[in-house]
C-alpha cells in the first residue's frame, strides 16, 4: 500500500480540471460504441493529416548545403564518420552514423528527407502518449495536432537533417522517465537512459533537456525517496556512455570559431524571435522582420507563451513542462544578453513539445467553468480563435513552402550547366564546400560530357580537412585559368558581391556571355574573347541576369 501511495503522488494521468472528468455523483453509463473507437480514430487521422504534410512537397525545395554536406558525409565509412565529424563538425555523429545505415533505402532527396519525416510522425505519437501519462485525451491530442499542424515541425521534418530525429528521441525519453518515475521499473529507466544518451549524441541542444531535467530534480525530484538512487544511476550512466565523445566535444568547442567564419557574422532571431518561428515559421518563410504583422506575431506569440506558463501552473504535469520549456529560454536569453549570435528557434526545438502540452493544459483550463465564470465565454471565443489562427497561419505556411522556392536552389543551378556544357569546360567554385549540393544534382543530370573538370580552392570536397579526400590548391592563377576556353563560375555563401567573388584574372581576362541567378546561387558563363557566343542560345529566361 505504502509503494502504491508513492506512485500516485507522481501519477499525473488526469489533470484536475480535465474536461474529461466524471461527476463522481453521476450514474454509471455505458458508453456508446463509436465513444469507444473515438480516441483511437483521432489519433489515426491526426497521424494521417501530419504525414500528408510531411509528405507533401518533400522534394519541392532544393538539397540545401547542410543537406547535401549529409549526404556527402553519411556516405562514408564509419571510422571516417566519426573522425570527421570529430575535427571538423559541430555537432555529435550519431545522425550520420544513421543516415549512413539509412541510405541503404536510398540516395534521393526523397529517401534522404523520409528520415526525418518519419521520425517527424514518431514526434506526433510520442507527444500524444507523453500528453495521456501527464494529463488526459483531450490535452494529449490537442498538444499532438499542434505539433502535426506546425509548419516549423513540418520544415524539418523535410529536411535531411539531424533536428526531427533529436527531437523525436527526447520525447521517447521523457515519457520513459514518466513511466519510471510512475512505476519504478527498471525497463522505463533504461529506456530513459537510452533515449536521452541517443538524443545528446544526435544534438547537442538535447543537453538543454537534460539539464532541465536536473533543475527539476533538485527542485522537485528530490523530494520523491524511490526515484533518488534510479535518477542518479540513470544520471551515472548517461555520464559513461558519452565519455567516449567528450574528449570531441572538447575539441570542437575550441574549434568551433576557426571553422565557421561565419558565425562572427550571423544574426541570431533573440529569443522572442524564436518563439515567434516555433509558431509560425516566419524566419524559414523569409518573411521581414519588421512591419505591422511581424511586430503583431511576435507580440502574440510571447503572449501565448506566457499564458502557457501561467494558466496550466495548478496542473500536476506543470513543474515538469515548466521547466522542459522554461530552463532552455532562460539559457537562451542569457545568450542573448551576451550577444550570442546563433540565439534561434531550431535550439528550442527539443522544447516545443513542452510548450504546446502546457498550451494544451491551459487550453483545458480556460475552457472550463471555474472562478471567473462570468468571462468563460469570452475565454472560449478568444481560445477558438487563438486556435483558428494558428492553424490558418501554419497550413498557409506549408502552402507558401510547396508553391515557393525558399531554400537554395541548386537543382536549377546544376541543371543550368549540364544543359549547356561542353567536353573540356571548368566548373570553379568560389568556395570549396559549395561543391557539394552543386555536385549531388550535376552528376545525377550529367550524361553528355563526363570529362568537365570541377575545381574549388579545394578540389575533390576535402571539406575542412583532409581527412576525407587530399586537399590541392585553389586555381585562381592565369595560367591554369587560360588554358580552359569556358568556364562556369558557381557563386554561393560568398560573402561578398558577385563582381568581386569572381576570380580577379578571369574577370580581367575573359568575357562574361551570361549569368543566371536562382535563390542563393548564381551562375555565370565565361569564354575567351574570341570564342563563338554558343552558350547563349539556351537557358531559362526566368533565371537570367
Amino acid at each position: 500500500m505504502a509503494q502504491t501511495s508513492r506512485r500516485q503522488q507522481f501519477k499525473v494521468l488526469r489533470s484536475e480540471t480535465a474536461l474529461s472528468a466524471t461527476d463522481a455523483s453521476a450514474p454509471a453509463q455505458t458508453p456508446q460504441a463509436w465513444r469507444r473507437f473515438a480516441p483511437a480514430a483521432s489519433i489515426i487521422g491526426l497521424i494521417a493529416v501530419a504525414a500528408v504534410l510531411r509528405f507533401i512537397g518533400i522534394t519541392h525545395q532544393s538539397l540545401w548545403l547542410d543537406e547535401a554536406y549529409s549526404a556527402y558525409l553519411a556516405a562514408h565509412r564509419f571510422p571516417q564518420i566519426l573522425a570527421f565529424t570529430a575535427s571538423s563538425d559541430a555537432h555529435p555523429p550519431l545522425y550520420y552514423l544513421v543516415l549512413h545505415v539509412w541510405m541503404l533505402v536510398g540516395r534521393s532527396a526523397l529517401a534522404l528527407r523520409a528520415l526525418s519525416a518519419g521520425a517527424s510522425l514518431g514526434a506526433v505519437v510520442m507527444t500524444y502518449a507523453l500528453g495521456r501519462r501527464l494529463a488526459s485525451a483531450r490535452v494529449a491530442l490537442l498538444a499532438a495536432t499542434l505539433i502535426a499542424l506546425s509548419a516549423f515541425q513540418v520544415w524539418y521534418a523535410q529536411e535531411a537533417r539531424m533536428y526531427a530525429l533529436t527531437t523525436l528521441a527526447v520525447l521517447i525519453a521523457m515519457w520513459a522517465f514518466v513511466r519510471a518515475c510512475e512505476t519504478q521499473r527498471t525497463l522505463f529507466w533504461s529506456l530513459f537512459t537510452c533515449g536521452m544518451l541517443a538524443a545528446i549524441y544526435l544534438d547537442y541542444t538535447a543537453f538543454f533537456v537534460y539539464t532541465a531535467l536536473l533543475v527539476w530534480f533538485l527542485r522537485t525530484g528530490w523530494n520523491r525517496v524511490e526515484i533518488r538512487q534510479p535518477f542518479a544511476l540513470s544520471g551515472a550512466a548517461i555520464l559513461l556512455g558519452y565519455l567516449p565523445w567528450l574528449p570531441s566535444l572538447w575539441r570542437q568547442m575550441f574549434i568551433f570559431g576557426s571553422l565557421t567564419s561565419w558565425v562572427g557574422s550571423a544574426n541570431g532571431s533573440g529569443l522572442t524571435g524564436a518563439l515567434t518561428d516555433l509558431f509560425f515559421n516566419r524566419s524559414h518563410l523569409l518573411l521581414p522582420d519588421g512591419g505591422a504583422l511581424a511586430t503583431l506575431a511576435t507580440m502574440g506569440s510571447v503572449a501565448v507563451a506566457a499564458v502557457a506558463l501561467w494558466a496550466p501552473r495548478r496542473a500536476p504535469a506543470y513543474p515538469l513542462l515548466a521547466y522542459w520549456f522554461g530552463w532552455p529560454c532562460a539559457l537562451e536569453l542569457v545568450a542573448e544578453i551576451l550577444n550570442h549570435p546563433l540565439v534561434i528557434a531550431r535550439t528550442l526545438m527539443v522544447t516545443q513539445p513542452a510548450l504546446f502540452l502546457l498550451l494544451a493544459l491551459a487550453a483545458e483550463v480556460l475552457w472550463n467553468p471555474g472562478p471567473g465564470a462570468h468571462t468563460l465565454m469570452l475565454r472560449r471565443i478568444l481560445l477558438v480563435i487563438a486556435l483558428g489562427v494558428f492553424v490558418a497561419t501554419n497550413v498557409g505556411a506549408q502552402v507558401a513552402s510547396w508553391n515557393t522556392t525558399l531554400k537554395e536552389d541548386w537543382r536549377g543551378a546544376a541543371a543550368i550547366v549540364a544543359a549547356q556544357e561542353r567536353p573540356g569546360d571548368l566548373v570553379l567554385f568560389n568556395a570549396y564546400f559549395t561543391q557539394m549540393p552543386f555536385d549531388y544534382y550535376f552528376a545525377a543530370s550529367q550524361r553528355a560530357h563526363p570529362d568537365v573538370v570541377e575545381r574549388g580552392y579545394q578540389a575533390e570536397e576535402s571539406l575542412l580537412f583532409a581527412n576525407l579526400a587530399p586537399a590541392k590548391q585553389g586555381m585562381v592563377s592565369g595560367p591554369e585559368l587560360s588554358s580552359y576556353a569556358r568556364v562556369w563560375v558557381v557563386l554561393s555563401h560568398a560573402g561578398a558581391p558577385d563582381d568581386q567573388a569572381v576570380p580577379p584574372w578571369l574577370a580581367a581576362h575573359d568575357q562574361l556571355v551570361r549569368s543566371w541567378r536562382f535563390v542563393g546561387v548564381t551562375v555565370r558563363l565565361y569564354q575567351v574573347p574570341d570564342e563563338p557566343r554558343g552558350g547563349e542560345a539556351a537557358g531559362s529566361g526566368s533565371h537570367m541576369t
